[in-house]
């Protein structure tokens, strides 16, 4: 084969195995699994199982009704302290909050999200969200004790799977914001003080 034709040849090849590497799809990287957030009188810590490949990870805190911006936390740990102060739509209170963590890899690749799912119980159970005069009258009980209150829609040996959750010292619940959170949690059951 002449000199030339050959040259031309292998230009051809690197500049298809260049192509393909460029084309090939990312892999995929896991969402974060088992988000857990935990409440005391003035911060929230929420924890995640690692995700293999990630570089950090990203935790949104939002509120039910809202569209954005959520507030994003950034950190390379599986856990984060956040104070109620720096939560986001203060101004807003008795609206319950969401959270959502995905994790990051060093391309930039973002799994989907994980939104919050347990949190324990307290002594006394729920009340159930039928009855939206007394589901806020709960939460607010919650609320004076320093506790945080949950629209949960599970129980789970012992702990609750949380749609969303009211903070205490963010002011009073109402049987509206109940009904609006229990619409966006798909129908849950019942309002019931969260412990650490």
């Amino acid at each position: 084969m002449p000199r030339r034709l050959l040259s031309a040849a292998t230009a051809l090849l690197m500049f298809l195995s260049i192509a393909v590497a460029f084309s090939s799809p990312a892999e995929a990287i896991s969402t974060p699994p088992t988000l857990q957030v935990v409440f005391n009188a003035s911060l929230a810590t929420a924890r995640w199982g690692a995700v293999s490949g990630a570089t950090k990870y990203i935790v949104d805190v939002g509120k039910v009704g809202y569209y954005g911006p959520w507030l994003p936390y950034t950190t390379t740990s599986t856990s984060i302290n956040i104070s109620y102060i720096d939560f986001p739509y203060r101004n807003e209170p008795g609206t319950a909050y969401i959270f959502q963590v995905l994790a990051v890899d060093g391309h930039g690749n973002e799994s989907p999200t994980n939104t919050l799912k347990f949190k324990t119980i307290s002594q006394g159970g729920g009340v159930s969200t039928k009855n939206k005069l007394a589901a806020a009258k709960k939460a607010n009980s919650c609320l004076k004790k320093g506790l945080a209150a949950g629209v949960t829609t599970a129980a789970v040996g012992g702990s609750v799977l949380a749609a969303s959750v009211w903070l205490p010292g963010l002011g009073e619940v109402t049987a509206v914001m109940v009904a609006v959170s229990t619409v966006a949690a798909g129908g849950s059951e019942y309002v019931s003080c969260l412990v650490p």
